[in-house]
């Protein structure tokens, strides 16, 4: 795995938690 997608995933996990708190609020 490389650096760039390893730091991609972890962007598209805060942003896909966010938006279930989002629509759980």
């Amino acid at each position: 795995m490389s650096l760039g997608s390893a730091l991609t995933n972890q962007i598209v996990g805060a942003v896909a938690k966010q938006a279930t708190g989002n629509l759980a609020s």
